[in-house]
């Protein structure tokens, strides 16, 4: 690789951003290409040609330049939390799990890992393994200073930490969560219908019944069947 081609690389890498900046795709794809053909071993490229992949939701083909990537620049321990990500929204959890490992093992503080991770292992059922994970995530919450990336990982593990423990029979663990989604966002009709369900289930029907109500006046049509199933 010589200087001119490297400069020529990195130009049409600074194109391949506006590009996409500006709302066009297709030729951000043309001059990331570009920039691959020209300087073939740049790891960055492939990571922003996988960005793009994943934008048009090619989950596969950014796992390909990812790897690809890390073949390049095998110092770059951070990309393992993206390959796990783009694996987990095709569905294939247990590549994710690994990849998610791994992701953990280098930055074992980030929260999103260990929430992520929990969310595949539920759809494994291994939800004993998952609740750990959402746990752990919500221990390491708080001492971010910032989740800019994700700004909703406390609700959405306490959400998915409650429906685990209710596979795994633990209703009053299970509401608790709920009870704290509901805290945090007092409009989310899911959160009231699990409780509403949970609390069924222990005999507090009136409180169940009241949860299934604004469940439904929250626009959750499945409340007001189990309103007609449980509270007639």
């Amino acid at each position: 690789m010589g200087f001119v081609e490297q400069i020529h690389a990195d130009n049409n890498y600074k194109k391949a951003v506006e590009y996409y900046e500006s709302g066009n795709i297709e030729r951000a794809f043309i001059h990331i290409n570009k920039a691959i053909q020209l300087v073939p071993d740049k790891a960055d490229y492939y990571i922003y040609k996988a960005f793009l992949n994943a934008r048009t939701n090619n989950f596969r083909g950014a796992i390909n330049d990812l790897e690809t990537s890390l073949r390049h620049n095998p110092d770059d321990k951070s990309v393992y939390f993206s390959i796990g990500l783009a694996y987990s929204e095709i569905g294939d959890y247990k590549s994710a799990v690994k990849s998610f490992d791994l992701s953990i093992k280098y930055y074992p503080k980030k929260a999103e890992a260990y929430y992520l991770r929990g969310v595949c292992l539920a759809e494994l059922s291994d939800h004993a393994s998952a609740v750990h994970d959402f746990t752990t995530a919500l221990n390491l919450h708080p001492k971010l200073s910032k989740i800019t990336n994700y700004p909703t990982l406390k609700f959405d593990a306490y959400y998915h930490r409650g429906y685990s423990k209710i596979k795994l029979g633990d209703k009053l663990g299970a509401l608790d969560d709920f009870n704290s989604c509901i805290n945090i966002d007092s409009k989310h009709s899911l959160s009231y219908y699990q409780r509403a369900l949970i609390r069924i289930g222990l005999g507090q029907l009136d409180l169940g019944c009241k949860d299934l109500s604004s469940a439904g006046e929250l626009g959750l049509k499945d409340a007001y069947d189990a309103i007609q199933k449980y509270c007639q």
